[in-house]
C-alpha cells in the first residue's frame, strides 16, 4: 500500500501517542525549578512602568535542558496587572543555574493610577522546556508532548513615591 503525505501526517500523532503509552520513558528528567532572584523597578513614564524580574532557573539533571518559552502573569496587591509571553533564549546547563530576565509592563492612565510605596507582588506562570533525545524532539515538534513546569513566587517591591 502506498502512503500519501496526508495519510502519514494523519497517522503520525496516534502512532506516536501509542509509543508513548506503551513504552515507558527510557530515562526521566526532573523539571527545572524557578525562583525570583531579583525584582526591581525599571523605566517609568506617565503611561506606564516596567518591573524587571530576574529568575534563577536550576537544572538538577545530568543533561542540558533547552528552554522554549515562559508565560507569566504579574499581580500587584492582588490585582492582575500584566500577562506576558517570552522566549528565554537559554539552555540550562547540566547541574547548573541560569538567570532569565522577564519584564512586566504596568500600563497607567485613567483606568489605573501609578502605585506607590511597598507593594505585594505575585508572579506566576509556566516554563516550557525540551528534554534531551531525538524522540523528545519529535514529540515536541509534533505538539504531542511539551513538558512544562509551573512557578508561583511572591514578595514585595518598593515602587517609590
Amino acid at each position: 500500500m502506498l502512503y500519501t503525505r496526508a495519510m502519514i501526517h494523519r497517522l503520525l500523532p496516534p502512532v506516536l501517542a501509542a509509543i508513548i503509552a506503551v513504552l515507558p520513558s527510557c530515562s526521566s528528567y526532573a523539571p527545572p525549578t524557578l525562583a525570583v532572584a531579583d525584582v526591581r523597578l525599571g523605566e517609568q513614564t506617565s503611561e506606564g512602568m516596567v518591573i524587571d524580574f530576574t529568575l534563577d532557573a536550576d537544572n538538577s539533571n545530568s543533561e542540558a535542558l533547552p528552554l522554549q518559552s515562559v508565560r507569566y502573569t504579574l499581580y500587584l496587591n492582588g490585582e492582575a496587572v500584566f500577562t506576558g509571553y517570552r522566549s528565554p533564549e537559554a539552555t540550562l546547563r547540566r547541574f547548573g543555574t541560569q538567570q532569565i530576565s522577564i519584564p512586566a509592563v504596568v500600563a497607567l492612565g485613567s483606568q489605573r493610577s501609578r502605585p506607590t510605596g511597598r507593594a505585594e507582588y505575585r508572579l506566576e506562570g509556566t516554563l516550557e522546556y525540551l528534554t534531551p533525545g531525538e524522540i523528545s524532539r519529535v514529540l515536541y515538534d509534533s505538539e504531542i508532548q511539551r513538558p512544562t513546569v509551573g512557578f508561583d513566587q511572591q514578595g514585595q517591591i518598593d515602587l517609590g513615591g
